[in-house]
Protein backbone atom coordinates (compact mmCIF):
# COMPACT_ATOMS: atom_id res chain seq x y z
CA UNK A 1 0.00 0.00 0.00
CA UNK A 2 1.88 3.44 -1.00
CA UNK A 3 2.20 6.28 1.84
CA UNK A 4 -1.52 7.62 0.64
CA UNK A 5 -3.06 4.69 1.49
CA UNK A 6 -4.39 3.29 -2.23
CA UNK A 7 -3.37 -0.04 -3.60
CA UNK A 8 -0.01 0.48 -5.47
CA UNK A 9 -1.22 -0.95 -9.02
CA UNK A 10 2.32 -2.02 -10.05
CA UNK A 11 2.20 -5.37 -9.38
CA UNK A 12 -0.94 -7.72 -9.89
CA UNK A 13 -0.04 -10.76 -7.43
CA UNK A 14 0.45 -7.47 -4.51
CA UNK A 15 -2.56 -5.96 -5.79
CA UNK A 16 -4.66 -8.97 -5.69
CA UNK A 17 -3.28 -10.12 -2.02
CA UNK A 18 -3.96 -6.40 -0.78
CA UNK A 19 -7.57 -6.59 -2.50
CA UNK A 20 -8.76 -10.11 -0.94
CA UNK A 21 -7.64 -8.46 2.49
CA UNK A 22 -8.63 -5.04 2.15
CA UNK A 23 -12.07 -7.20 1.83
CA UNK A 24 -11.70 -9.69 4.32
CA UNK A 25 -11.35 -6.75 6.76
CA UNK A 26 -14.03 -5.00 5.18
CA UNK A 27 -16.41 -7.63 6.52
CA UNK A 28 -15.35 -7.05 9.86
CA UNK A 29 -16.35 -3.29 9.49
CA UNK A 30 -19.49 -4.14 7.57
CA UNK A 31 -20.87 -6.20 10.62
CA UNK A 32 -19.72 -3.36 13.28
CA UNK A 33 -21.02 -0.82 10.72
CA UNK A 34 -24.56 -2.43 10.15
CA UNK A 35 -25.28 -3.05 13.72
CA UNK A 36 -24.22 0.71 14.91
CA UNK A 37 -27.15 1.68 12.65
CA UNK A 38 -29.82 4.11 14.29
CA UNK A 39 -32.99 3.17 12.58
CA UNK A 40 -34.80 -0.18 12.72
CA UNK A 41 -36.01 0.23 9.65
CA UNK A 42 -32.60 -0.56 7.54
CA UNK A 43 -32.59 -4.25 8.22
CA UNK A 44 -32.78 -4.55 4.70
CA UNK A 45 -30.17 -2.58 3.95
CA UNK A 46 -28.01 -4.00 6.39
CA UNK A 47 -28.04 -7.31 5.33
CA UNK A 48 -27.32 -6.23 1.52
CA UNK A 49 -24.52 -4.65 2.94
CA UNK A 50 -23.23 -7.49 4.91
CA UNK A 51 -23.76 -9.43 1.89
CA UNK A 52 -22.16 -7.67 -0.95
CA UNK A 53 -18.92 -7.54 1.53
CA UNK A 54 -18.87 -11.51 2.01
CA UNK A 55 -19.63 -11.76 -2.12
CA UNK A 56 -16.74 -9.70 -2.29
CA UNK A 57 -14.37 -11.37 -0.59
CA UNK A 58 -15.64 -14.79 -1.33
CA UNK A 59 -15.41 -14.03 -5.64
CA UNK A 60 -12.13 -12.89 -4.75
CA UNK A 61 -10.77 -16.20 -3.23
CA UNK A 62 -12.48 -17.98 -5.66
CA UNK A 63 -11.26 -16.24 -8.94
CA UNK A 64 -7.51 -17.67 -7.62
CA UNK A 65 -8.74 -20.98 -6.95
CA UNK A 66 -9.74 -21.53 -10.39
CA UNK A 67 -6.62 -21.76 -13.39
CA UNK A 68 -9.44 -21.19 -16.17
CA UNK A 69 -8.61 -17.43 -16.50
CA UNK A 70 -12.15 -16.47 -18.32
CA UNK A 71 -13.56 -18.13 -14.96
CA UNK A 72 -10.80 -15.96 -13.18
CA UNK A 73 -11.96 -12.77 -15.39
CA UNK A 74 -15.81 -13.41 -14.56
CA UNK A 75 -15.24 -13.99 -10.86
CA UNK A 76 -13.48 -11.03 -10.36
CA UNK A 77 -15.88 -9.06 -12.44
CA UNK A 78 -18.64 -10.55 -10.09
CA UNK A 79 -16.60 -9.13 -6.80
CA UNK A 80 -16.41 -5.50 -8.78
CA UNK A 81 -20.14 -6.52 -8.92
CA UNK A 82 -20.52 -6.87 -5.08
CA UNK A 83 -18.21 -4.41 -4.03
CA UNK A 84 -20.17 -1.88 -6.53
CA UNK A 85 -23.12 -2.92 -4.30
CA UNK A 86 -22.04 -2.40 -0.81
CA UNK A 87 -20.84 1.22 -2.40
CA UNK A 88 -24.04 1.90 -3.23
CA UNK A 89 -25.61 0.96 -0.02
CA UNK A 90 -23.95 2.79 2.06
CA UNK A 91 -24.42 5.78 0.11
CA UNK A 92 -28.23 4.73 1.24
CA UNK A 93 -27.11 4.79 4.79
CA UNK A 94 -24.93 7.99 4.14
CA UNK A 95 -27.86 10.06 2.53
CA UNK A 96 -30.16 8.73 5.37
CA UNK A 97 -27.71 9.04 7.86
CA UNK A 98 -27.94 5.81 9.66
CA UNK A 99 -24.80 6.08 11.28
CA UNK A 100 -22.49 8.73 11.59
CA UNK A 101 -20.91 10.39 8.57
CA UNK A 102 -17.19 9.92 9.18
CA UNK A 103 -17.51 6.57 9.82
CA UNK A 104 -19.39 5.88 6.47
CA UNK A 105 -17.08 7.99 4.37
CA UNK A 106 -14.17 5.81 5.69
CA UNK A 107 -15.90 2.72 5.33
CA UNK A 108 -16.55 3.76 1.69
CA UNK A 109 -12.61 4.82 0.59
CA UNK A 110 -11.54 1.59 1.69
CA UNK A 111 -14.41 0.01 -0.59
CA UNK A 112 -13.54 2.37 -3.78
CA UNK A 113 -9.52 0.91 -2.66
CA UNK A 114 -11.05 -2.34 -3.57
CA UNK A 115 -13.23 -1.61 -5.83
CA UNK A 116 -10.39 0.11 -7.93
CA UNK A 117 -7.91 -3.09 -6.97
CA UNK A 118 -10.38 -5.33 -8.69
CA UNK A 119 -10.58 -2.94 -12.18
CA UNK A 120 -6.94 -3.05 -12.16
CA UNK A 121 -6.98 -7.36 -11.42
CA UNK A 122 -9.92 -7.93 -14.19
CA UNK A 123 -7.54 -5.58 -16.69
CA UNK A 124 -4.26 -7.34 -15.46
CA UNK A 125 -6.02 -10.95 -16.41
CA UNK A 126 -7.19 -9.28 -20.04
CA UNK A 127 -10.57 -8.36 -19.64
CA UNK A 128 -12.41 -5.07 -19.34
CA UNK A 129 -14.01 -4.17 -16.48
CA UNK A 130 -17.70 -3.41 -17.07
Amino acid sequence: MSPNGTIEMADPALARIEAYHQALRFIDDAYGLTYEFTRAACGPLAAQIRQAAIATALDIAAAYETRDPGLRRRLLGTARSSCDACIAALQIAEREAYAPRGILEARLRTLRQVAASLTFLIEAEGGVPS
